[in-house]
């Protein structure tokens, strides 16, 4: 009879760590998923950061080709025109528009976040989309 007392209050000890444990999970659950939209919309905006890194770094190499190329002296042997300069190097940072029918366009080429430590390589197109001149410039301050 003793055995039998000894066996219920174990028995009954065991099960109260487990109800102790299962309030304890079910309370961490309610937590997260009190703050699931939270960490939804921070996984989102890593994941956003990481693909933009990933294209800046994608445009500075391609930045980085157009760069030599035109120090080379060969960018206005290999690339004649607007269609072309986009397909082998992307889009530029930034297009002036001339106004006037014989004016010229430029097109600004520099890396994506360096703005005033970035050489710049200025293109000149015509308004049939044909490149007419490029240009390097050195960054300020060198």
């Amino acid at each position: 009879m003793q055995n039998a007392g000894l066996c219920y209050s174990a028995s009954m000890l065991i099960l109260k760590k487990i109800i102790a444990v299962s309030l304890v999970l079910s309370c961490v659950s309610c937590a997260e998923v009190q703050h699931l939209d939270e960490a939804l919309t921070l996984q989102a905006y890593s994941q956003e950061q990481d693909s933009l890194a990933k294209d800046v770094g994608r445009r500075d190499a391609l930045t980085k080709k157009l760069l030599e190329l035109v120090r080379s002296g060969r960018a206005a042997d290999e690339v004649k025109t607007t269609a072309e300069l986009f397909r082998r190097f992307g889009e530029p940072v930034l297009i002036k528009k001339a106004i006037g029918s014989a004016a010229e366009d430029e097109w600004l080429y520099r890396y994506q976040v360096k703005y005033l430590s970035s050489p710049k390589v200025y293109v000149r197109v015509n308004s049939s989309g044909i490149i007419q001149a490029f240009r390097y410039e050195e960054p300020s301050g060198k």
